[in-house]
């Protein structure tokens, strides 16, 4: 038993699928501006988006080698530059003293064991223009995050923490560029 297929036509064409309507179209051009107004209205930019000033975007950053890492990472699709000596910088941020603290939240009732914690992360945050005088005042900066410690399975949970403690440093350098930047816009 055998299948017959149509045999192409030489010169034969092919049709079009039809055009979209004109409706459709502007309605799709409605619902791109619509999404678009939304985004911008609830405060959605880019990462890294024009975090300063243009007469402000060369920075000097004062900090440990991983704070100085993330800030680079957050400023890279930006105007800003990250440069290398203290004098050729408009703006001269220091992120110092990290530290992480954890407190005990709960205690499971059968071991005695603690359960659950709170992790705290602070850094002490300040900026000076290249006139020395004060754009961002010192101030601490601090995030905190509820752990539950698993027993059963103590590498993972460790892991666990190991990683909300670089994401809690990612989250404060992030909060210290908009703090920097709500401080320097006009």
């Amino acid at each position: 038993m055998s299948v017959e297929r149509p045999m192409a036509v030489a010169g034969a064409q092919r049709a079009l699928p039809p055009a979209p309507s004109a409706r459709y179209a502007t309605g799709m051009r409605l619902a791109i501006v619509l999404l678009a107004s939304l985004l911008t209205g609830c405060g959605f930019e880019l990462r890294g988006a024009d975090v300063l000033p243009p007469h402000l975007r060369d920075l000097f950053v004062v900090a440990n080698q991983d704070i100085a890492n993330d800030v680079a990472v957050f400023l890279e699709t930006s105007d800003t530059r990250i440069v290398r000596r203290r004098d050729e910088a408009q703006v001269v941020l220091t992120i110092v003293n990290p530290r992480y603290e954890r407190r005990v939240l709960s205690v499971d009732p059968n071991t005695g064991k603690e359960r659950e914690f709170e992790i705290v992360y602070t850094v002490d945050v300040s900026a000076l223009d290249k006139e020395g005088r004060t754009l961002l005042a010192p101030q601490p900066v601090s995030l905190l995050r509820d752990f539950i410690f698993d027993t059963d399975a103590v590498l993972g949970a460790s892991r666990e923490e190991a990683v909300l403690n670089v994401e809690m440093r990612r989250d404060a350098v992030q909060q210290i560029l908009y703090r920097l930047r709500a401080a320097t816009s006009g």
